[in-house]
């Protein structure tokens, strides 16, 4: 994952800081199983 990618994830997750932290986490769970997915689909 390069630099640029890292940021623009966390700037994405610290700007749901307003939803409870239990969607946040499986948010987060998601997102990673959807992108773990598509590089496992290369």
């Amino acid at each position: 994952m390069s630099q640029q990618q890292q940021q623009t994830t966390t700037a994405r997750y610290a700007g749901v800081s307003g939803k409870t932290r239990k969607q946040r986490d499986l948010e987060i769970k998601n997102h990673v199983k959807q992108t773990e997915k598509e590089l496992g689909g290369k």
